[in-house]
């Protein structure tokens, strides 16, 4: 945990926001994820080229907007939203900084936590494991519902679902914090992660959560 943690959970809430809405937490995820990527196209429109548009435009990049209750009572409800550094947008708007790691860190409970199931310090800019992360870091991970409406793009296309390292994050936030994380499917329906199942089977529970987000 970050030892200014006041500071650090202002700077989260200065940046992210809480909900005053009662919409159905995918669409205020999914607010939350539009908010993402509308940051990156004006970045894109900012290029003085069509060509360094269109190199800007067919980066991968992912954003995650997420619906966070805490059981805070005075940062519960929260909508955040994060996107991955490696889409070379992170730099240009403070919001997306907020939960950038590198290597281990104390998740909750003195557990910690090594970013990327082959420990490559990279994934710790994957969008979702810095929102884990930010949250991580002011000591409001532990029993947390997280709510993710994910946007993925990459060579094979764009879709909804987190990557294995991403996925990875979510499952120790899970399993060793007590998280309850759930994923938007394509018909913004809440897919709750089986922690007990998907997460400990490691052969085919990454590809059986994502089939049911698919459905």
């Amino acid at each position: 945990m970050a030892d200014n943690t006041d500071g650090e959970l202002g700077k989260i809430i200065a940046t992210q926001g809480v909900s005053p809405e009662e919409k159905p937490e995918c669409e205020q995820a999914g607010s939350a994820k539009e908010q993402g990527n509308n940051v990156y196209d004006k970045a894109k429109d900012a290029r003085r080229s069509e060509d360094a548009k269109t190199k800007f435009e067919n980066k991968a990049r992912a954003v995650a907007g997420a619906f966070v209750k805490t059981g805070n009572e005075l940062f519960d409800n929260m909508i955040m939203k994060m996107i991955s550094c490696h889409s070379a947008s992170a730099s240009f708007n403070s919001e997306f900084e907020t939960g950038q790691k590198k290597g281990t860190i104390e998740m909750c409970d003195g557990k910690s936590y090594t970013f990327g199931p082959q420990r490559h310090t990279q994934f710790a800019c994957h969008a979702e494991t810095k929102l884990i992360s930010a949250l991580a870091d002011v000591g409001l991970l532990k029993s947390a519902k997280i709510t993710f409406n994910i946007f993925w793009k990459n060579s094979e296309g764009i879709s909804n679902v987190p990557c294995p390292s991403c996925f990875d994050a979510m499952c120790f936030a899970a399993t060793e914090c007590n998280a309850d994380i759930f994923v938007c499917s394509e018909k913004n329906k809440k897919v709750p992660l089986d922690k007990d199942g998907e997460c400990k089977d490691k052969e085919d529970g990454y590809e059986d959560f994502l089939s049911r987000i698919k459905r």
